[in-house]
């Protein structure tokens, strides 16, 4: 789990072309362009499979392969979700160290 402030609502601004939102500032938010924080998760359901492939020490990138097959999104791919959605910006999803 990681956390990232969300941008302010007030003064979110769209920049060139690609949908992305910037902070930028306004009295909701005091000139900081963010309000709030958010989190991006990682939840993995254990099942007996996973439970198994664990108990035979395979090595990690086995297991991240047997999780995303399992449809669990990596922190990378949630904070670009958020990203996308305008929750926070591109330059704070970089900053926490989620891209």
């Amino acid at each position: 789990m990681k956390v990232s402030k969300c941008i302010s609502q007030g003064c979110a601004l769209t920049t060139g072309g690609n949908g992305h939102y910037e902070p930028v500032d306004c009295a909701t938010c005091r000139g900081t362009g963010f309000k709030g924080r958010t989190g991006v998760f990682e939840c993995v359901k254990f099942d007996v499979e996973l439970s198994q492939v664990i108990a035979t020490n395979v090595v990690e990138a086995e297991l991240c392969r047997l999780i995303r097959s399992k449809g669990v999104n990596s922190l990378n791919a949630e904070a670009l979700s958020k990203v996308s959605q305008g929750i926070t910006s591109l330059d704070e999803a970089i900053s926490v160290r989620w891209l």
